[in-house]
């Protein structure tokens, strides 16, 4: 793997991979399970949010050559439906949705949303296969 893409890409590029990574991770605590307490999943859930939320917004400024968004664009949407449902429901205090809801969310918004950064041409797919 070569980084000098990414260090080459520019700041808002390197902000959403980072926060999408951090992301990544954290909801990959909170989903899988572990058993963390209340308060923890709290803390983490929050960081999440957080994490999520600056990925989300960096996503709007990046574009293709041309100016426009490109497919992967979609998961914008996906993902300020997903985690608002998703918060939502814990705050009414439905544990049962609010969990299948970012189970989902992580798996389709973050998961396949992060797949698709690998297709030719996007900087992680140089970045690993040049």
């Amino acid at each position: 793997m070569d980084i000098a893409p990414i260090l080459a890409a520019p700041f808002v590029i390197q902000l959403h991979l980072a926060t999408a990574l951090g992301a990544l991770a954290l909801g990959g605590v909170q989903v899988a399970g572990v058993r963390l307490g209340r308060t923890t999943h709290r803390v983490l859930g929050w960081a999440f949010v957080v994490l999520i939320s600056i990925t989300t917004v960096a996503a709007f400024f990046i574009r293709r050559p041309d100016g426009g968004f490109s497919i992967i664009h979609i998961f914008v949407p996906i993902t300020i439906l997903g985690v608002s449902t998703a918060m939502i429901s814990i705050l009414r205090g439905d544990v049962r949705r609010h969990r299948s809801g970012m189970r989902w969310f992580y798996f389709s918004g973050l998961c396949v949303a992060g797949a698709l950064a690998f297709l030719p041409h996007r900087v992680l797919y140089v970045a690993l296969f040049s």
